[in-house]
């Protein structure tokens, strides 16, 4: 038989563990709160209000991620939302391919004066797929167009790209 003494401790501690977690909780609940409230007095960014530069490109099994950085500019905060869509031009400015589909839930975010958010975009790598498939081309560009946001940012981007609806690029939340 094991003693009540030893039972009462683990039960002690659990309960311990659970207040410890409740209220760690309830601190990042709060938080979450006082950003809802000022994303809803942040007006939607202008173009003006922005800049979007190419970040680092990061790779993983088959793909390609590449982040673009946006960074509020202006003097006052604003509201981003939605997705970002992406597509790919080649050497003479023509669109190849498909524009990019939504991979996730689509994110609202509030960028104080110089704050940054990362608009991403994947891809396929070219290699792993069937020609047939994936009907590979060279892009030079890629148009990053924000939600609601008038400006399409055509930047740099070299790589050879699938041009198919199945292989097209994939656009992630706002993060």
């Amino acid at each position: 038989m094991i003693p009540t003494t030893l039972l009462r401790r683990p039960v002690a501690a659990l309960a311990a563990l659970v207040a410890v977690v409740l209220l760690g909780a309830s601190a990042l609940v709060a938080p979450a709160v006082a950003a809802s409230s000022s994303r809803a007095s942040a007006s939607p960014c202008q173009a003006a209000d922005l800049t979007v530069v190419r970040g680092k490109t990061e790779a993983a099994t088959s793909h390609r991620y590449t982040h673009f950085v946006v960074t509020n500019v202006s003097p006052g905060a604003c509201q981003l939302g939605g997705f970002p869509r992406f597509h790919f031009r080649n050497a003479s400015g023509t669109l190849i391919g498909w524009r990019s589909a939504h991979n996730g839930s689509a994110s609202t975010v509030v960028l104080q004066p110089g704050d940054h958010t990362r608009a991403t975009v994947g891809r396929v790598v070219v290699s792993v797929v069937s020609r047939h498939d994936c009907h590979p081309r060279r892009a030079t560009s890629i148009d990053v167009k924000l939600h609601h946001v008038s400006q399409v940012w055509n930047l740099p981007y070299k790589a050879r790209v699938c041009t198919t609806k199945q292989f097209r690029p994939e656009a992630f939340p706002l993060s």
